[in-house]
Order: structure tokens, then sequence, then C-alpha cells
């Protein structure tokens, strides 16, 4: 055996590739995956220096692969989880130590690896069983707590767990053919110690920096049989602080093998001396003195204010290197998690019209297809109603023939109940509507099937309704690549679980599916020429003259490791010392250390030039760079960094950089950027936008706070309206109105059946008063949906009144007015007692504020009043407010309070939805019985959810989060900040179509 030794750029692949050319014998180079391999092959190719027909160059799997004499096929993962998850769920139960994980997907696959990954390094179910005995009595348990009696009994009662678990899945995989990494290594093992023929005479080794325990027998096993072992590891021993893994496995190959030793000390790589500078200065505790170099900065560093300029950034980089004459394949980018660019990449190269070759790794939920699917699982188990099964019909993806929309609107209609539509099927096939009749036919029988029981001789029934979810979408021929890879790995995955079936109903079955496929991933290709994307795990094994590291984080780089849920680090540290010949399990400190190891090779992968980008603003949080940038600016003199700052509002391109025709149009907008005859950016447009001497909604104030993009479009520039007539919020605009009418007029009834009826015939009121607004369907819909959710309130306000003994008293009570939304404000009747002057609010920056309050309730006494703001949806918690995630009732409560001054408060969300009204009560002290009444009782429901108690201090504090918060606001108005903020509320946003952030996300 023989170890090639050198630091990034010493030429060690280079080494090994040329052993392989000299070599005559039968050769295999293994590397640690097959993207390595691939840019190695691309690499020679471009060299025109092919290696001999002889020769294999391979992954990891594709060694073992040849090595037993077994074809290479993509590991059983999806069958070994599904396998595993029939296993816990017969094993398990509620009382299990892991019983409430018992039926998630996430941790059967967890499961799965962690078994292989123990095997690999020595742990088997019979070494687990033995040290859940002896461990606890032995210095290492004391060490990590096992002394305790508690920590005894958790101890045992896991890793019985475990051990029955893992001898069951051993089992029940071997039967079903299943074979992991540690078995194939096994039989490799068993067959070089048989004299059995071998398909090579020398092994080469490279990219690895851990090996497992048995690879060590395996090589061991080679080695008696004369095979020739090359293994190259990227080290330095005057370096051991940064080459921790690789000196591990150093002294672990010395121990058992006694290898020559080939040291290649002088990086040969680097085109550019400054970058042969940092690969000798980064992290040695000695560095060598810095020469004076004349090249110009070849490293830069970029910081972006989110990942879309930062992705741009690097695009326009690419573009002028390609038109400088580099070609796309000898430029490389290089990510710690590349799944987090799995959208943003392709999207904007494309865009650019930059070739890519990326292995995007995503969640199966990104692919339209699979929401199509979890839909219709959503529509057959969940939603009895026929507007649910309108909105999936019309998903493009289902091809439903848009001119027969038509006929089935007629039908529900006339049909309120879906389930009774069985009748009507017979109608439309009498019409000539086969197609629609034996769709409807479909989902109806799955509808009326779906609390059937499923045994194992059924499996058909459930593979009958997987084809039927697939046929009635675009056949997969006709799919994108990506939406087909999507496609494929859910049908993998629900062969799987079809082949492991238990005995449950097929609603059961469907909610197990619909929640595989929401925890799983699936990968696909962007193509196999163009730009490389790979991990920075790999970044050295490639042959890149020009590298991007993009998302140079904190928290990529190092990143932060959870603990294993299974053996925590204590427990592995014991078990590897205990049995320290047999057993290598990973620990934190291990992981901790190749932090820098990785990012050291990311960082010395360029031989001409480097860049490094992180964006300061990462999903929906704000990012620091990496603290591992500051040892590379510290490695080099000033003149080979070179800093760049980009600002938020930094959209144009430079016109150096302006070499592709989207750029081109950002830097000559059409007329809709326009503001009058300047642009948008122009002073005048910024001071208008900034404006803060005028009166502010709560409501516009929570846009701001949520996004100023959306702030900007919806309330200054007023691009169109936010909502549709049957979207969400005007339905509770038409809740809002119904119920200010009733409580306003004379002799509201008090019995729930009579109250429902006035609540509903205002409904019906209001509607007919804009009824051209509204198509005869949307009004049957609106209808039915305001008449459940009023039915319920109805029942609930007439146990609220006598309970809490307070009198309905303002409706639409309101401070202030004038602000950006008046006219929305305007169509609201206001209380006459409102107060007409604003709230002031804000520290040091003051927002003039104002409001409507949709219900004031008071005691008989004038001195307790419940603030209610009717909800759509769930209401805000008060953990929301202590955190400044809403303003809203802490501005009524304030504004309430600043008009009648000794009355105390209670605030109330009632959520027409949840059928619930939860309260934010004042602390109740010693011998005040003045919001006794308002307690939540057993009736309803968990009191968790219906009541918290709001101390004093913290009222105190909310309010000057509150004023912390608008001051804030003010200052970002006064400075024009209105760059979007990605999240959640992008997917119902009315602007998205012209955010630039939101075509990402």
């Amino acid at each position: 055996m023989k170890l090639i030794l050198g630091p990034s750029g010493s030429g060690k692949t280079e080494h090994l590739l040329s052993i392989l050319r000299a070599k005559s014998k039968t050769c295999i180079m293994g590397m640690p995956d097959s993207v390595s391999v691939e840019r190695i092959k691309k690499r020679l190719v471009r060299a025109q220096k092919p290696l001999p027909a002889e020769t294999l160059l391979t992954d990891w799997n594709g060694w073992l692969a040849r090595m037993i004499h077994q074809e290479k096929r993509r590991p059983d993962t999806a069958r070994a989880a599904a396998l595993c998850a029939r296993i816990c769920e017969r094993a398990l139960n509620d009382q299990s130590f892991f019983g409430k994980a018992r039926s998630q997907p996430s941790f059967h696959q967890r499961l799965v690896h962690r078994f292989e990954e123990w095997e690999l390094r020595g742990l088997t179910p019979e070494v687990l069983l033995e040290a859940a005995q002896a461990l606890p009595e032995s210095p290492q348990g004391t060490a990590c707590g096992l002394d305790s009696s508690d920590c005894r009994e958790e101890w045992l009662r896991k890793t019985s767990e475990l051990v029955d678990l893992w001898q069951k899945y051993r089992a029940r995989a071997a039967r079903a053919g299943i074979l992991n990494d540690a078995q194939k290594l096994e039989i490799a093992i068993q067959k070089a110690q048989s004299h059995a023929p071998l398909p090579f005479d020398t092994l080469l080794l490279d990219g690895f920096q851990t090996l497992p325990a048995l690879t060590f027998q395996l090589l061991d096993a080679l080695q008696h049989r004369s095979v020739d072992i090359f293994i190259a590891l990227t080290c330095d021993e005057t370096r051991p602080d940064l080459f921790v893994p690789t000196l591990k496995l150093k002294a672990q190959l010395e121990a058992r093998f006694q290898p020559d030793l080939v040291r290649m000390e002088t990086p040969s790589r680097f085109l550019n001396p400054m970058l042969s500078l940092l690969e000798s200065r980064l992290w040695n505790p000695t560095p060598p003195a810095a020469p004076e170099l004349d090249n110009a900065a070849p490293i830069t560093i970029i910081d972006a204010p989110s990942v879309l300029a930062e992705v741009e950034t690097v695009a326009r980089e690419i573009i002028q290197k390609h038109a400088e004459g580099v070609p796309y394949e000898e430029m490389a980018i290089l990510a710690r998690t590349p799944e987090n660019y799995a959208l943003s990449l392709p999207i904007l190269f494309e865009r650019y019209e930059i070739p890519l070759q990326m292995e995007v790794r995503t969640r199966l939920i990104d692919s339209p297809t699979i929401r199509a699917l979890i839909s219709f699982i959503d529509l057959v188990v969940e939603s009895p109603h026929p507007e649910p099964l309108f909105d999936w019909l019309r998903i493009p993806l289902v091809m439903f023939p848009r001119d027969h929309f038509g006929m089935l609107k007629q039908g529900a209609r006339k049909l309120r109940d879906p389930d009774d539509w069985r009748a009507w099927l017979e109608t439309l096939r009498a019409q000539g509507h086969h197609a629609e009749a034996h769709f409807l036919k479909e989902w109806l029988d799955m509808r009326q099937a779906r609390h059937q029981m499923i045994s194992e001789d059924q499996r058909e029934q459930l593979e009958a309704y997987g084809k039927m979810l697939i046929q009635r979408l675009i056949p997969l021929q006709q799919m994108k690549p990506r939406d087909q890879n999507a496609m494929q790995t859910a049908q993998t995955l629900m062969d799987a679980y079809i082949e492991h079936l238990p005995d449950r109903p097929l609603q059961g079955h469907l909610l197990n599916i619909k929640q595989l496929w929401q925890q799983s991933s699936f990968s696909y290709s962007t193509g196999d020429k163009g730009v490389p994307v790979t991990r920075t795990e790999d970044a050295d094994l490639g042959e890149a003259r020009i590298v991007f590291v993009i998302g140079a984080l904190e928290g990529a780089f190092p990143r932060r490791h959870p603990d294993d849920p299974f053996l925590r680090e204590e427990e592995r540290i014991a078990l590897t010392t205990s049995w320290q010949n047999q057993i290598d399990l990973t620990t934190e400190t291990e992981n901790w250390e190749s932090e820098r190891f990785r990012f050291y090779r990311a960082a010395t992968a360029a031989r001409e030039q480097f860049f490094f980008s992180a964006p300061r603003a990462s999903g929906e949080s704000d990012a620091l760079p990496s603290f591992y940038l500051q040892d590379v600016e510290r490695a080099l003199p000033e003149t080979g960094i070179a800093r760049r700052f980009l600002s938020v509002d930094q959209i144009q391109p430079d016109a150096a950089k302006t070499l592709h025709p989207y750029d081109e149009g950002l830097r000559n907008p059409d007329h809709h950027w326009h503001f009058g005859d300047t642009l948008l950016n122009h002073p005048r447009a910024r001071q208008w936008a900034s404006q803060i001497n005028r009166a502010f909604s709560v409501t516009e104030l929570e846009t701001l706070m949520k996004c100023p993009f959306q702030h900007l479009a919806q309330y200054r520039l007023k691009a169109r309206s936010p909502r549709g007539k049957l979207h969400v919020t005007e339905i509770g605009t038409l809740l809002h109105d119904t119920l200010r009418r009733a409580f306003t007029a004379k002799n509201l009834p008090t019995e729930p059946a009579a109250l429902a009826q006035q609540l509903l015939d205002n409904v019906k009121a209001i509607l007919q008063e804009q009824q051209e607004e509204f198509a005869p369907w949307q009004i049957l819909v609106i209808s039915e949906y305001c008449a459940r959710l009023l039915k319920m309130f109805a029942e609930r306000e007439s146990l609220y009144l006598p309970k809490f003994g307070l009198i309905p008293t303002y409706f639409e009570w309101s401070f202030g007015q004038g602000a950006a939304d008046e006219e929305e404000q305007g169509e609201r009747a206001r209380d006459p007692h409102s107060k007409p002057e604003p709230l002031t609010l804000g520290n040091g920056k003051t927002l003039r504020v104002c409001g409507i309050i949709d219900r004031i309730d008071m005691n008989p006494q004038g001195d307790l009043a419940m603030l209610i703001d009717y909800k759509t949806g769930s209401p805000v918690t008060l953990k929301a407010m202590e955190e400044g995630e809403s303003i809203q009732m802490p501005v009524y409560a304030m504004a309430f309070q600043d008009a009648f001054k000794q009355v105390r408060l209670a605030l109330a969300y009632d959520s027409l939805s949840d059928n619930r009204r939860y309260r934010i009560l004042p602390h109740n002290k010693s011998g005040d019985q003045s919001t006794t009444p308002l307690l939540a009782e057993d009736w309803e429901g968990s009191r968790k959810d219906i009541q918290d108690f709001l101390p004093n201090n913290k009222w105190i504090a909310i309010q000057k989060q509150v004023s912390d918060q608008i001051a804030r606001i003010a200052l970002e108005m006064e400075q024009a900040e209105i760059a979007p903020r990605p999240g959640d509320h992008c997917k119902l946003c009315a602007y998205s179509d012209f955010c630039r952030s939101a075509q990402l996300t």
C-alpha cells in the first residue's frame, strides 16, 4: 500500500491518474460519489488524456458492485424505509421510547440510515446488546451519566428498542433482498478471503477523508491477495489542526498496513501565485512570509443583500468570463447545501442563458405535479364539498376540458352533497358527457371506499388508486425531466409502501402516502454541459480555473451538526472508547474539527480566480457572512482580495457587467417602471415613497412590517386591487358587515337558532345589494360558507353574553381618519362615538396611526371593556404580540385607553372558522373579581387555546415594543427601504408577478 500525501493543489489526483496510465494490469479508481467521477472524466476529455480501456473510474457504489459482481443500481432506500415503517408500527406503541415518532416517514428514513452507518463503523445489534448491559458499570458509562438510575433506565429502555427494531429489520431486509453498503462490504470481504478471482489488480482511492471500519478489513484482504493499493489523502503534517480528519485516517492506515508514503508538498496546480499563497497561509500556525506579488486581486468577496442579488451577480461574472474566452466547463460553483439554491440557480441561469450542470435534490412538494396529487388526496379524504373539486379540476396539469366546467357547475347548483351525485351521473352519460361521468364516478367510489379495510391480499385496490391519480395528470413522457423524476420518486415511494402494507382503512393509507411525499425529496439533473455545481466536500477533485463559493454564511461554514436522536454524543464516545478496536462512531468533536478542512478544500479549488459570496438575508431571516472569510482575509495581503458590497436598491448592474439583454432591460426599463417623467429611483420618487407626514392605518403598518415592496405596490403605487371577490378577506368584510348590522339593530334575538337566522338574513340582504358583483354560483358558495360560520357564532354568542355580563356597546369604533386605505375604511359605517384624532406612536420617530375596532363590549359599571376583533382565520396569540409579529391589538388597546383613561381592558379574537373566542386577560390581582366571568370554561375546549393572562409588566413591555417598532417603521419609510421580504405571504400576494424575489419563492 502507498499513501500519496499533499495539500490541495499538489497534484495528488494527477499522480493517481498517471499511475492508471502506466499500469498494464486491470485497474479501478474509486471516488466518494458520482459527481466527483463525472468531473474527473470531463476533465480528462478536455485535456485529451483518455485512460486505458482496462481501467475503471467509478464511485463508491460502483466499486462495491464491481467487487461483488453485482450490477450497480440505486440504493433501495425507499423499500428499506417502508420496511422499517411496517416494523415500527408493529413493534412500537404510545408507551415505547420512540413511540411518538413511530409513524413519521422521516423517523424511518433516519433509523435505516443509522443502522447502515453503525454497521459500517463496527457497531452491530449484538454489540449494542452487550453494551446495553456492560456500559453502565464501566468508567466510560459513569462519564456519560449512566451511573444515575434514571439515565440507566432510559439507556436500557432505548437500547433494547433499538436492538429489537434492528434485528427485526435485518431479518426482514434479508428476506426482501435489500442490501446496504455494510452487507455489500461483508460479501466483498468474504470473496477476497475465499481466493475467488478478483476483477482488478490495482485499486486507487481518491477524495476520501474517512473510511469505515469494515473497509479496513476489505483492504487487508485485498493486500493479502497482492492487489496494489494507492490512497491519496489531502493532508499536511505540519498543520495538524487543519487536517484533523485525514491525519486520523493516515494514522489508522499506518497502524494497520505500514504503507509507503509519497509526499507531494509543492502545490503545482495554481496558475495565480496569490492562490498558492492562500493555500500555504490559511490556518497555518507558522505561515510563510508573504512575497511581493504584482498580480491583480484573484479573490473577490461579494456581500449581497439577498440570494437573488447574489445569484445574479455570479451569473454576470460568469457571462463576462465566458466572453473573455473561459469555457463554461472550466468554471465551477460550489455550495455547502446546493438544495438551498435548487430554485434560484436553474431559474436565473436559464434567464441568462447560461448552461448549468447541477444535480438538484429538493422536496417532492416543490413539484407542482406532486402538489396536485396531494391536493387530490385531500379531496378524497377530507373535503365533501363540490367547490374544492372544481378548484382541483382547474389545475392545468389535470387537463380537464375547460368547456365542460359549465355542465359540472350546473350540477353543483342543483346538488349540494357530492355523495348524492350518483343519480346525476346517469344524466351526464345520457347527454354524452362520458369523461366527466367517468371521473366523478372514480372520485365518488374512492370517497365511499376510504373507510374500508385493506389487507395483505388487497394491495391492488391501492395500486389502482395510484394509477388513477397518475392517469388524471399529464402522461409521464410529456412532463419536464424535473417532474418526471418527481413522479417516478413518488411512484417508487408508493410502491415501496404498498410492498409492506399494514392492515388499515384506505383513508389511513392515503394520509400516510401524503405524509410520506411531504417529508421526502427527489433528485434531478439540469443538464450535462455548462457550469458544474457541486458540493464543497468534493471541491478539489475537479479542475476549474474560476470557482464561485456561494452561500458562504455562518451556519454553512461551519455547519451546526445536530446531535444524533438515537445515540447521544456522550454515549457514542463511551461506545467508541470501550470497543476501540471494533467501533469507530463519529462524534460531534470530529464533525466540528472537519468543518475547517471542508472550507479549506473549497477555498483552494480554483486555479486562477476565486469568488466568495454571502447574502445578508437568507430565506426569511437575516444572515451573517462566515467567519472563515476573515481567515481568508488574514491569510493574504490587501492586494490579494477585492471586496464588493451590493446595496439593497442596487438593481441595475454596472455598464461593464451589462452583457445580456435581461441586464440591458434593467438598465433601460420600459415605461411601466417610470414615475412621471423620471425613473422610480429618482430622488423625487423616493421622496414621495418615503413620506411619513400622513396618517397610517394599522393594516398598512402591518403590511409594511411584513413586506415593504408589497406595501409600496398596494398603498403607494396602488398597482391593483389585492383581492378577488371570493378571496377570504372579501368574505371577511361581508361577515363584519353582517355582524355590525345585527348588533346595531334593536331587539336582537338571544336564542341561538333565531340569532343565526337573523345573521343569515343580513348576509342575504347584503349579497342582494351586491348582486351584480357576484355570479349565482358564487352567491350560493358564499351563503353556505357564511351560514356554517354564523351558526357556530350564534351558539357561542348566546352563551357568552350572560356568562361575561358585558353589553355590546360600540361597533366599528375608530380612531383617526385619512389613512392610505381610507377608501376601503370609508365603506365601513363608523361608530358615532369614535375618536376623530389619530394615535401618535413612536420612540423618537413618530407616526399618526388610525384604526377601526370591530366591537367593544362593556360592563354596566363602565370600568371594564373587552375589545373584540373578528377573524376568519386563526387568532393572533399573545406570544406573537410579545415577539412583535402583530401590533394590531396592542395599538387598538392603546388608542382605546387614550380615550377611556380609567377603563380596564380585556382583549379578544373571535375566530369564526375556529369556533372560539381567544381572550387575553389582565392578570387577576388578589381579591379582584372583575375578570373572573371572562375565564375560560371546559365547554370551550382546551384552556390553553382559549385564554392567556397579561401581567402589567408584560403589557408595559408590549407597549414599549410597539413604540420601538413604529419608530423603526418610520425610519425605514424615510430611507425608502422597499426591498421585498420573502415569506409565506408571497403565496397570496397580488404583486408577485412583478416582484423579483417572489419569482424564486
